[in-house]
């Protein structure tokens, strides 16, 4: 879904390791597949409500290069 929502804005799936500023999809034990912006050093941002998480991805389902 939301490759075809990307269409045009210059964002491409990224087939490689994911890098700083990419946005994800992980797979989570408890939640679920949720929506994250990587960041340095094999963490990602979840944005919940009433904050943020850091967390530490065990994989990644898909992988959005931001440009």
């Amino acid at each position: 879904m939301w490759d075809e929502c990307l269409v045009g804005t210059g964002v491409m799936e990224r087939f490689g390791p994911a890098m700083l500023g990419d946005i994800a999809v992980i797979d989570t034990r408890r939640l679920g597949p949720i929506g994250v912006v990587c960041a340095a050093g094999g963490v990602c941002c979840w944005r919940k409500e009433g904050g943020f998480l850091w967390i530490a991805p065990r994989s990644y389902l898909k992988v959005w290069a931001v440009s």
